[in-house]
């Protein structure tokens, strides 16, 4: 199982700081900009910093954007990460501003360290996700939805960090359900 403590926090993510991530592919289907726009709304905290850690196309675009919103100081494009179970285990709320998905490993492994979540409402993102401490859904491209659930994590925060409730699509539940289903298959009859 993943834990929290056996992951060391990046210096990228200052502890002075309320860190935002998304992960992923920085193309138009990850919501990054979005994810910009609400940053820049009024009530978000100027504590507030959005790390994007991926590449991808849109990377001048989400600059250009950060900028032109009054944000461009508090957007940090990361570029690729390969000890990314550091970042989720230290992020103090995973945002994915998704227009689709379907079932990220990230969502996953950030639940399992028991990072925060504020998603859209879309795929499997709003299928598995309940809502509640730490677990925010928003209809997708809602800017004032994305501020809203970025104010709550930040309020959680403060009241020490939420309690998500247990990831139950974790690699050893998964292993079980698949070991049940080869079981239940050989016992059929006919089966050899």
């Amino acid at each position: 199982p993943l834990r929290r403590e056996d992951y060391n926090r990046p210096a990228d993510l200052p502890v002075d700081a309320f860190n935002i991530g998304v992960v992923g592919r920085v193309s138009t289907v990850k919501g990054i900009p979005f994810a910009v726009e609400a940053l820049a709304r009024p009530g978000v905290p100027k504590a507030c910093r959005l790390h994007v850690i991926g590449r991808g196309p849109l990377e001048a675009e989400i600059r250009r954007r950060a900028q032109a919103a009054g944000v461009g100081d508090r957007v940090h494009l990361l570029g690729f990460r390969d000890n990314i179970y550091d970042y989720l285990a230290h992020l103090d709320l995973l945002l994915m501003p998704s227009l689709h998905e379907g079932l990220p490993y990230t969502l996953l492994e950030a639940w399992s360290l028991g990072c925060p979540l504020a998603v859209s409402r879309t795929g499997g993102l709003a299928e598995v996700l309940p809502p509640g401490p730490g677990a925010a859904l928003y209809e997708v491209e809602d800017v004032d939805g994305i501020a809203a659930a970025i104010v709550a994590a930040v309020g959680e925060r403060e009241a020490g960090r939420p309690n998500l409730s247990p990831c139950p699509h974790t690699l050893d539940a998964m292993g079980g359900c698949y070991l049940a289903l080869m079981r239940n298959l050989a016992a059929r009859p006919g089966a050899s």
